[in-house]
Parts: C-alpha cells; sequence; structure tokens
C-alpha cells in the first residue's frame, strides 16, 4: 500500500514518533473556514493529544469525510477508538457502526457488539433501541440469538436514560426560568436605576434653575440698589452744585435756579453752554451736549 509522505508525517506526529519535519505539517487549516467547526485544526490536533474525547472524536470526523483534501481512513479509526476508550458515546457508537458495516475496516460483529453495548452503556437512546430490537428478534449480521433477558435488561436501561433525559430537561428548565427571572430583576434594577438617574438629573436641573432664577433676582436687585444710590447720588450733587465744581460735561461757570453755565469746549461752537440744571451729573459720565442741553449717562 502506498502512503504519501504528508500522510507518513501525519501518523508519525499523532503517535509521538520522532520525525524533525513533523512540526512543519500544514493539515489545510482552510477546512475551518467553512463555519463547519469552531475550533481550527492545529488546535483540535493539541486538544486530542492531549487526551479531549471531544476533539478525539472530532478529528475522527473528520479524516472520515470524503471532502476533507487529508482524508485517512486509519486516522480516522484510531482517533474515534482514542474517544471511545475514554467514554465518549458518539464515538463508541461510530466505531460499532464501523465494524458492523465494514467501513473502512474489515467486518467483525464481535467488536462491534461490544462498541455497540458501551455506547448503550453510556445512555445513547438509538443505540439500545437497537440492541432491544437485536435481541427481540435476534439478529444476524452481529451473530445475536433472540435473548429476552437482556430485553430486559435494555429495557430498563431505556426507561433509566429516559427518566434521566426528562430529569435533565427539567433541570434545564428550572435553570433556564432561574436565569431569565435574574435576568428580568436585573432589567428592573436597570430601570428603577435609570428612572432614580433622571429623576435627580432632573431635581439637579430643577434647583440649577432655581439659583439661577435667584441670582437674576438678586441682580436686578441690585442694580436698582445701585441704580437708586446714584440717583440719590446725582440728586445731592446737583442741589449742593457751586460754581467751580467739575461736572461730567466741564467746570460750572454761572448757576441759576433752573440752569447751569458750563465750560466746554466744541468745534464752532462757543465754550459757555447753559444746561438744564436736572441734566447735569458729576464728573466721570458721559458727556453729551445737544442745543441749549447736556445728557450724561454712566
Amino acid at each position: 500500500m502506498f502512503i504519501n509522505f504528508k500522510t507518513l508525517s501525519l501518523l508519525l506526529f499523532v503517535f509521538h514518533l520522532p520525525l524533525s519535519f513533523a512540526d512543519s505539517v500544514d493539515i489545510e487549516n482552510m477546512y475551518f473556514t467553512k463555519g463547519k467547526y469552531e475550533t481550527p485544526f492545529k488546535e483540535l490536533q493539541l486538544l486530542a493529544l492531549k487526551g479531549d474525547s471531544n476533539a478525539q472524536f472530532k478529528l475522527g470526523n473528520i479524516y472520515h469525510e470524503e471532502q476533507f483534501p487529508e482524508k485517512n481512513d486509519l486516522l480516522s479509526l484510531q482517533w474515534y477508538r482514542k474517544a471511545g476508550e475514554q467514554g465518549h458515546i458518539e464515538a463508541s457508537y461510530k466505531l460499532g457502526k464501523l465494524y458492523e458495516f465494514g467501513i473502512s475496516v474489515d467486518k467483525d460483529p464481535e467488536e462491534a457488539l461490544k462498541w455497540y453495548r458501551k455506547s448503550g452503556e453510556l445512555g445513547n437512546p438509538k443505540v439500545i433501541v437497537s440492541l432491544i430490537n437485536f435481541y427481540k428478534d435476534g439478529y444476524e449480521p452481529l451473530n445475536i440469538q433472540q435473548n429476552m433477558e437482556e430485553v430486559k435488561k435494555w429495557r430498563i436501561k431505556l426507561n433509566e436514560v429516559s427518566e434521566a433525559s426528562e430529569l435533565k430537561v427539567e433541570n434545564e428548565r428550572i435553570l433556564a426560568s432561574r436565569v431569565k427571572a435574574e435576568q428580568e430583576k436585573a432589567e428592573l434594577a436597570k430601570q428603577r436605576n435609570d428612572a432614580i438617574n433622571k429623576k435627580i438629573k432632573l431635581l439637579e436641573y430643577e434647583a440649577q434653575q432655581k439659583l439661577l432664577a435667584v441670582s437674576k433676582k438678586e441682580k436686578i436687585k441690585a442694580d436698582k440698589r445701585r441704580r437708586k444710590k446714584e440717583n440719590v447720588k446725582v440728586a445731592i450733587f446737583r442741589e449742593l452744585l457751586h460754581t467751580g465744581d467739575e461736572t461730567n460735561c466741564g467746570v460750572v461757570i454761572e448757576i441759576n435756579a433752573k440752569q447751569v453755565k458750563i465750560s466746554h469746549v466744541m468745534s464752532n461752537v462757543v465754550n459757555d453752554h447753559w444746561v438744564n440744571r436736572d441734566q447735569i451729573y458729576p464728573a466721570g459720565y458721559r458727556c453729551q451736549i445737544g442745543v441749549g442741553q447736556s445728557k450724561a449717562s454712566q
């Protein structure tokens, strides 16, 4: 039988034989880009070599498939056996089929029955049903004679598996219900926290607006007090006004009951101006002289 170089390298790699070039073997990692397996091939190999029965079973499946570029019946059988020896339920069933129908190996009824029984003992319901039928009517391909004691035994096993399956389903239902309840509880807590945070932000905003309103009112009051104070100051200034005093538009030259003459320089206009007394302001105010009047502002 001809074994190509790459297959030989793989065999040596699997059984830890010393071969310096074994590590350089690259097994079609792109096979996994099709989404069939979640674990990259090399990682799956390492897990299988460490004794992971699920990884061993997957490698058996991979090497068994026709579309796999490195299909290898010998490696497939070896990985199935490694997984089966560790109690992998599906690998045991697979080995039973291979030996019963002579797939990749010679037919071996005794070996097939051995693996079928092991898969059934591990709780594989479809295998148990088959074994019940085999022993009930006899099954020539596996050299099985009718045996009602075996039928009784496997029916008891089927009931145990069914009860265990129902219990598992119930436990999963209970667990799922608890998880859902916890998720709903967490969601309600989140909604409450969000509502509380929203209320806090609203209260903070309202408090801030109140402070701003109070601040605005206080500013208005302060402005009123300032203007009132200024008005009093101006009124006193006008009442006590004397010649020689400095006003916002110049020095006072002459005063009568209603007007004040001031000295103010304007281009093309005489320097002395009569300004209404109630429109004159202390020095420091802005001066705006019109015809016969003075206007001032802070």
